[in-house]
């Protein structure tokens, strides 16, 4: 049963294109969504991935294909072989209807520790859409906020996947947003003005996202 609600998602997703070879890339939330089911993130990944992929419609798999297809070839230019194998699992699974290698996968242990070091495109529900650049040194994190001319510190921390940073303008605004570290995301964002806490925003963001602890 939680199998067949996941592939109504996926369907879900896919329906905005019209054919098998619309970019899910290009489809809000879709990479995201298939990234995280390939690297196993769903509770008993391999029964429920093997049923999704076999019950898949047909005139879905092609995207699927092409986009597995680009993810294999990234990984192996990346010497990943951990993700490639992934990858390359359900690759075969779709196309050449061999599930095998897949049901023989394991859940990636999950991560406990996140580095979010790098530059972060965030994007708020109020129209701005500052950018981040962020050294973290164990947990701890410092940095600078960026929108239009301003510019602001940051300081905060990444514990486990949680994301929690105060950004301290010259207008005397403490904006604090926290959210939950993901892959090359931050998401679930909720951000709020500590000298106006009446003013509040969701979030997300896109940027280097490394796990240095499982």
């Amino acid at each position: 049963m939680y199998a067949f609600r996941v592939l109504a998602i996926v369907v879900a997703f896919l329906g905005v294109g019209n054919t098998a070879n619309a970019q899910i890339s290009t489809v809000d939330g879709m990479e995201s969504f298939i990234d995280n089911f390939v690297l196993s993130r769903l509770p008993d990944p391999t029964g429920d991935a093997v049923n999704v992929v076999r019950a898949f419609p047909d005139i879905y798999k092609g995207a699927l294909i092409l986009w597995l297809n680009g993810k294999v070839t990234d990984a192996a230019t990346k010497e990943d072989w951990v993700h490639h194998d992934r990858y390359y699992a359900f690759f075969t699974c779709i196309s050449k209807n061999d599930c095998q290698a897949l049901q023989a996968l394991q859940p990636e242990q999950s991560c406990t520790q996140w580095n979010v070091s790098g530059q972060w495109q965030i994007n708020q529900s109020n129209g701005y859409t500052p950018i981040f650049d962020l050294q973290q040194n164990g947990n701890q994190i410092e940095g600078q906020a960026t929108s239009g001319t301003a510019v602001a510190p940051v300081t905060g921390s990444v514990i486990n996947d949680r994301f929690d940073v105060l950004v301290t303008w010259s207008s005397n605004s403490r904006g604090r947003y926290t959210g939950t570290v993901r892959p090359g995301m931050i998401s679930d964002g909720e951000s709020h003005d500590e000298a106006n806490p009446g003013s509040r925003a969701s979030w997300s963001g896109t940027g280097p996202a490394n796990c240095v602890q499982r």
